[in-house]
């Protein structure tokens, strides 16, 4: 199904600039090694494709990605307002930052990635944002839940992402979800990510595993599993994988799963996927895999690892495995056991394929070849 009802869906995804990670490289790894890695990121990011893992923004007319990243922090506001649409279910955001409401609109400390002790409840409308308490979150989505019949869906951001880029990418699934059908009500988790740092956000992951698998706790003791899809991108799923675990440890024999799980091109070695996949499958009522071949934010997070640095809490790679999950020639060891989409053809990059997660949602993918490769890899390519 076509987004063309929607007018204009503004994506953004994010990483960090060269000077953030180059030169925290150089303190910890062999000098000249490292003094061609970070020449590799300077030369990438002042490049026509703006890699390097720094931060990107993308417009999405009609399901088709144009570069946009020099869109200022107001045109974005902007942007965001006139994308949002016009639909009766909400969206929700769980955030770690220190949000502050003035006037209409949050403001929160983006930069620094400054936590609060306590998560922030609220959501996003076109006209005002909103701040409440735990409880009234989860009766609001309760209510949605009810009243359209559909699960809520909970979205994981990846790395550098600030607030406003979080509900972005939020808003844009929500609309592709919305165009094929899926009226359910989205909730953004928001792990506090500083802004165009992968260093800092890196070492922001053991915080949010914690208090992203507390919060998930409750919410599925209030609304059940069965009523919640998963949607984590890139490093995202880092915290997804804690959850699991813990909820396999405490309920071994466990009935009720998540209605879908996707795993959009994670950044996660495959080592440590191996110790989470049981506990993944075991609450994925269906679990979904994509990657890329050509997807140059993993493959430069790849490089980064294989120079020999190691990032603070970063899960270590056993036996040089530093290559990413969502690079298709590792997710491709893990396509016997569970769907694997390369979506290399796409040429999206490190975006999210917005409307391909919709679709494979509702398994009404019409509008994409989809067709098995060797290993069983499922490749897909856009119709012409």
């Amino acid at each position: 199904m076509s987004l063309s009802k929607y007018p204009i869906s503004y994506a953004s995804v994010s990483g960090a600039p060269p000077s953030a990670i180059g030169l925290a490289i150089l303190k910890r790894c062999n000098f000249f090694r490292c003094l061609l890695l970070f020449l590799v990121i300077c030369c990438g990011a002042g490049g026509p494709i703006s890699i390097a893992l720094a931060a990107e923004s993308a417009v999405s007319v009609n399901g088709a990605s144009v570069s946009g990243s020099s869109m200022d922090s107001a045109t974005n506001q902007a942007q965001l307002k006139k994308s949002l649409p016009k639909t009766s279910a909400s969206l929700y955001f769980a955030c770690e930052r220190k949000l502050a409401l003035k006037g209409k609109r949050i403001k929160a400390s983006d930069w620094l990635g400054k936590t609060s002790k306590e998560l922030s409840y609220g959501d996003r409308a076109a006209d005002c944002d909103s701040v409440y308490s735990e409880e009234k979150l989860f009766e609001r989505i309760s209510n949605e839940i009810n009243s359209s019949g559909q699960p809520l869906t909970v979205f994981i951001h990846g790395c550098c992402v600030s607030f406003s880029e979080d509900l972005i990418q939020a808003n844009d699934i929500q609309q592709a979800l919305h165009a094929a059908g899926l009226k359910g009500p989205l909730l953004a988790y928001d792990w506090a990510t500083p802004c165009y740092n992968y260093a800092g956000s890196l070492a922001k992951l053991p915080g949010c595993r914690s208090n992203f698998t507390a919060f998930l706790e409750r919410l599925v003791a209030k609304i059940g599993r069965d009523k919640i899809v998963i949607v984590a991108h890139s490093l995202g799923i880092h915290a997804l994988q804690n959850y699991c675990r813990k909820a396999l440890e405490a309920e071994p024999t466990a009935n009720q799963v998540f209605a879908a799980v996707i795993l959009s091109r994670p950044d996660v070695d495959f080592s440590s996927f191996k110790n989470s996949e049981a506990a993944l499958k075991n609450f994925s009522g269906k679990l979904m895999l994509l990657c890329a071949r050509n997807d140059i934010n993993l493959k430069l997070s790849s490089f980064i690892r294989r120079a020999g640095y190691n990032f603070v809490e970063d899960p270590r790679p056993v036996h040089d495995n530093y290559m990413r999950l969502g690079q298709a020639s590792v997710a491709s060891g893990v396509a016997d056991r569970l769907a694997v989409y390369d979506i290399s053809h796409l040429r999206l990059r490190h975006l999210i394929p917005y409307k391909l997660i919709a679709d494979l949602l509702t398994g009404e993918t019409s509008s994409y070849l989809i067709e098995r490769a060797d290993g069983g890899v499922l490749e897909v390519k856009t119709r012409m």
